[in-house]
């Protein structure tokens, strides 16, 4: 999952907010986690690791990693984090009741709330955030081809990254309907408190 699914997880606290967010920010082993940040976060960082596990081992994330190209495979999971969020995007209504546009605003603004909160490379990525609108841009198919191109860029490493777009396009409404039966069973996942054990 990305930052969108990452943040519309996390209970409405701020700071479990912000921990859900940062945890791809946050180094380390978990129980050094305590001693390395803000207290207040680690909770949230913890919930966003056992969130990326639950997903990375489920059995439907497997299947929609295997309908990229061969030579997309190692690039594929990476693809998949974005995509979900797109499938999010255009299905919210059907998980919340709170509107998308509300929350990305409501989002937008406990971000920049609390400074305090910030780690690692955060700082950076916020500025980015805010000024392309990641969180909005995940709706549309060719905000997906945009930001699968940004991270692309990152290093040469992900070079290939952009070219999943196509096989996105091509199994779109098959990864759809894998994300819709996935998506309910993560957030009773997030639900269960098991998250931040």
């Amino acid at each position: 999952m990305n930052f969108l699914a990452h943040l519309a997880l996390a209970p409405p606290a701020p700071a479990h907010l912000m921990g859900n967010l940062l945890g791809d920010f946050a180094k380390g082993t978990a129980e050094s986690l305590w001693d390395r940040f803000p207290s207040a976060i680690v909770p949230g960082l913890l919930m966003h690791r056992a969130i990326d596990q639950f997903t990375d081992q489920h059995p439907l994330l497997h299947r929609d990693k295997q309908r990229f190209s061969p030579h997309l495979h190692r690039y594929a999971g990476i693809a998949i984090d974005i995509i979900y969020d797109h499938f999010l995007s255009r299905h919210w209504n059907q998980f919340y009741q709170q509107p998308l546009e509300h929350f990305i605003t409501n989002a937008y603004s406990t971000i920049e709330a609390h400074p305090e909160w910030w780690i690692g490379d955060f700082p950076a990525a916020f500025q980015d955030m805010k000024q392309y609108d990641w969180l909005r841009t995940y709706a549309t198919r060719h905000g997906i081809q945009v930001t699968l191109e940004r991270v692309s860029q990152r290093s040469r490493f992900l070079t290939p990254l952009a070219d999943c777009y196509a096989d996105f396009i091509q199994h779109y409404h098959a990864i759809e309907q894998n994300f819709l039966k996935l998506y309910p069973q993560l957030q009773d996942f997030a639900l269960s408190g098991k998250p931040n054990h």
